[in-house]
C-alpha cells in the first residue's frame, strides 16, 4: 500500500456549488439554531466540558457545542473506552456502538451512575472517485464487494466503468482504493464494514467474508486473496495499489486524485448531489427520506433498559443507497452538581433535547446528516428527558442518582 499525509488546513478541496452561497446559507442556519438552543442552556454553557469523538460528526458538534465545551478527536474508536474510564470526558460521540465486552469494563457505575447511549443522527458513507471521462459512476453491490476484496474481476477501471452507465469506458488503470489507516480504526470504516459484511456473501469465494470492524485491515483481511510478492511488495497484507490516509481530510484530498476510489463521511466536497465525483450504488444516491426509512423501530418497554439496544442494527435496504448508519452520543445519567438551572448536567440535557426535539434539524441538514424519524425522537425524549416511559432512565432521575456522586 501507499501512505499519504493528511493535508494542512490550507489545502484546497473541490467544492460543490457556489462556495460563498453555501457558506452564507450554512451560517444562517447555524446562527438560528445556536440562538435558540444555546441561549436556553444559560450560564451552564460557559462551564467546561469535553466531548471525545470521531471525525464523522466532528464538524456538526463543533458548530453546535456551547462556549466552554471542547471537542477532542478520538483515535479510531477510542471514544467509547475513554468515556467509560476517563473522568475528564463528559460526553462521547461516534459511530461504533458500545459492545457488551466494552460495557463490561465499566466499573465506575457506583460513583458515576449509568451509561446512556443514543443515536442523534443518521448518515451515509459516500464513495468519492476520480477517473478520466467517468462522470456518472454507478457501482453495483457485486462490484463493490469485488473491489474491496481485490477480486481479479474488479482491479482496473475498465472492469467497472462503461460508457452506457458511467459516462465513459474506464481505462486499464488500476483502481487505487483509498482507505482510512488509523491504527485504532475509524467510525466511517465501521459503517462501511457493516454493509460489506451483510451484502457480499454471494459475491465472494467460499470461506471469504468481510469482518465488521472499525479497522480497515481487519475488515478486508478475511476477504482478500493470497497476495503475490508483486501485489504486496512491502508485505503489509494489502495491495500496493491501495492508498492509506489519516482522517477525513486525508481521504478528501487523496480521493480527488486520478484513479482513486475512497469512502468518506459527510463532507463539503462530497455530497449526494455530486455524481460527477461521488458514486451511485445500484443506481441510487443517498436521500434523507430513504435513510430514515431504513431505521427500525426504536426499542420499547424493558428493552430500553439495555444501552446496547439503542443503536439501530444494519439492514440491507431495498431500492435505496445501502451504506448508512447512525452517529451516537454517550452520556452519563448522573453528573456531579446535578441538573438544576445553570449546571453542567442541565446543559447536557438541553444538548440532547436539541436533537430529539428537532431543534438541530437545520444544522444536521447543513452538515449533510439526516435527522432521526419522529418515532426515535419521541422514544429518546420519553426515555431520557422526561422519563415518561416509566423505565427510570431520565437524566438526573432522583431514584437512580440518589447517593451517587455523579460523573465529574
Amino acid at each position: 500500500m501507499r501512505r499519504e499525509t493528511t493535508p494542512s488546513s490550507g489545502s484546497s478541496m473541490k467544492k460543490t456549488g457556489n462556495p460563498m452561497t453555501n457558506l452564507l446559507v450554512k451560517s444562517a442556519m447555524l446562527s438560528l439554531v445556536m440562538s435558540v438552543f444555546l441561549g436556553a442552556m444559560g450560564s451552564a454553557s460557559a462551564q467546561a466540558a469535553t466531548v471525545r469523538g470521531s471525525t464523522f460528526p466532528a464538524p456538526l458538534h463543533m458548530d453546535l457545542m456551547p462556549a466552554g465545551w471542547t471537542y477532542s478527536p478520538a483515535v479510531g474508536t477510542s471514544e467509547n473506552a475513554a468515556f467509560l474510564t476517563d473522568a475528564s470526558v463528559s460526553l462521547a460521540a461516534g459511530e461504533s456502538p458500545l459492545t457488551s465486552s466494552i460495557l463490561a469494563t465499566y466499573t465506575n457505575a457506583p460513583i458515576w451512575g449509568s451509561v446512556i447511549q443514543v443515536p442523534v443522527a443518521a448518515g451515509a458513507v459516500l464513495l468519492p472517485y476520480k477517473e478520466n471521462g467517468v462522470t456518472t459512476l454507478n457501482l453495483t453491490t457485486a462490484e463493490l464487494c469485488r473491489i474491496f476484496s481485490f477480486s481479479p474481476a474488479a482491479r482496473n477501471w475498465n472492469q467497472i466503468a462503461t460508457a452506457a452507465d458511467d459516462g465513459a469506458a474506464g481505462p486499464a488503470s488500476a483502481i487505487q482504493v483509498v482507505y482510512r489507516n488509523e491504527v485504532a480504526g475509524s467510525g466511517t470504516t465501521y459503517l462501511l464494514s457493516r454493509f460489506l459484511n451483510a451484502a457480499c456473501g454471494p459475491y465472494l469465494p467460499v470461506n471469504k467474508f468481510f469482518t465488521v470492524s472499525s479497522g480497515f485491515q481487519a475488515m478486508v483481511a478475511t476477504a482478500l486473496p493470497t497476495l503475490t510478492p508483486t501485489q504486496d511488495a512491502n508485505g503489509d497484507g494489502l495491495p500496493d495499489a491501495w492508498v492509506g490516509v489519516q482522517g477525513d481530510a486525508g481521504m478528501s484530498l487523496a480521493s480527488s486524485q486520478l484513479h482513486r476510489l475512497g469512502y468518506i463521511s459527510p463532507d463539503p466536497a462530497y455530497t449526494s448531489a455530486t455524481n460527477d465525483h461521488v458514486a451511485r450504488v445500484n443506481g441510487f444516491m443517498p436521500t434523507a427520506p430513504a435513510i430514515q426509512a431504513m431505521l427500525p423501530a426504536p426499542p420499547s418497554g424493558s428493552n430500553r433498559l439495555n444501552p446496547l439496544n439503542w443503536v439501530p442494527g444494519y439492514v440491507i435496504p431495498a431500492g435505496a443507497y445501502p451504506i448508512w448508519g447512525t452517529t451516537n452520543l454517550l452520556l452519563g445519567q448522573c453528573y456531579l452538581g446535578g441538573f438544576g438551572a445553570g449546571t453542567r448536567g442541565a446543559s447536557f440535557k438541553s444538548y440532547l433535547s436539541g436533537f430529539s426535539s428537532g431543534g438541530f434539524d437545520l444544522a444536521l441538514a447543513a452538515h449533510n446528516l439526516v435527522p432521526l424519524p419522529s418515532t426515535w425522537k419521541t422514544a429518546i425524549t420519553d426515555a431520557f428527558l422526561t422519563g415518561s416511559d416509566g423505565n427510570g432512565l431520565a437524566l438526573g432521575n432522583a431514584a437512580d442518582c440518589s447517593g451517587i456522586a455523579g460523573r465529574p
